[in-house]
């Protein structure tokens, strides 16, 4: 059904946008790291966990910053790029 094929495409291509705008918008910022999922885990067991990782990160930023680096000066401190492949099952249907 070719209608199923764009709205697959559709979807495909709205999700991609929105991990474009969650990597480059500042979302990937590792300064950002307490308010990341902090409502979702509170109820979990992981929540010290994760708070305990997040206090680290939280150090080592901040002596990276004593020695000068900072996401002024260091851009890929606040993003990261994204990677994306398809299977391709139906590669000769979608060649047509």
């Amino acid at each position: 059904d070719p209608n199923r094929m764009l709205e697959a495409y559709y979807q495909s291509a709205t999700t991609l946008n929105l991990l474009r705008g969650f990597a480059k918008g500042g979302l990937a910022n590792l300064h950002e790291v307490h308010r990341w999922n902090l409502g979702f885990l509170k109820k979990s067991e992981l929540h010290q966990q994760y708070t305990d990782i997040s206090e680290k990160i939280s150090q080592a930023l901040d002596f990276m910053e004593a020695c000068g680096i900072n996401t002024y000066n260091t851009p890929s401190l606040k993003e990261v790029d994204v990677y994306t492949s398809h299977e391709a099952l139906l590669l000769p249907y979608e060649e047509a």
